[in-house]
């Protein structure tokens, strides 16, 4: 069944709006070999939701470090702030995580199965990764993210890594208006990352 993380209440004046991960295993809509921590269900006509969240540091969506493992499929995660950085997600410290589309299945929003939308933070406004943190986005839509830099991604730290594949980047940033910057859409500093196939 569709489950959600949604509620103006959730409001931390730390880390993880939604959910916060330490040395946790997080599966939504994805199999895990083991136990896995946290898991967040959806179907073809609503998505499992991390939304309308916020967190006074980092991670206003999802905040996990430490080694924990991130697989994320067919999931909205949108409206979500953090006062510093990530504001749909924060990844940090030798962390892999896996963002994707299901294949073989129905899609509650056909072409953007998995959405990151609407997110907000100084850094990072959907996603932001440091200290070793590895990310695989593929076949999402990442869009109307704001953040003063790295409007839809933030990378920094060396052995940190994002691997953006048949994505959308679109409309994120407004031109610097309100309380936000908006400088650069992507956003990466002694690290690299891969984009394929991907539009920006």
């Amino acid at each position: 069944r569709q489950m959600c993380i949604r509620d103006r209440y959730n409001n931390v004046s730390g880390n993880g709006g939604g959910i916060y991960a330490y040395e946790a295993n997080i599966q939504i809509n994805a199999a895990f070999h083991g136990s896995p921590s946290i898991i967040l269900l959806s179907d073809s006509d609503s998505p499992a939701t991390i939304a309308k969240n916020t967190a006074g540091n980092h991670g206003g969506g999802i905040y996990a470090i430490n080694g924990s493992s991130i697989k994320v499929k067919d999931v909205l995660i949108e409206g979500n702030s953090a006062g510093n950085n990530g504001g749909g997600i924060y990844l940090a410290s030798d962390l892999t995580a896996l963002f994707t589309q299901l294949s073989g299945y129905g899609c509650w929003n056909e072409g953007a199965c998995l959405e990151i939308s609407n997110n907000k933070a100084a850094s990072g406004g959907a996603l932001y990764l440091e200290d070793k943190a590895v990310a695989f986005i593929e076949n999402t839509n990442i869009s109307g993210n704001r953040a003063n830099i790295g409007t839809a991604l933030s990378v920094q730290d060396n052995g940190s890594f994002a691997h953006v594949f048949g994505s959308y980047i679109n409309e994120n940033g407004e031109n610097g208006e309100g309380a936000y910057a908006d400088n650069y859409v992507i956003s990466a500093s002694y690290t690299s990352i891969s984009i394929k196939q991907s539009t920006i």
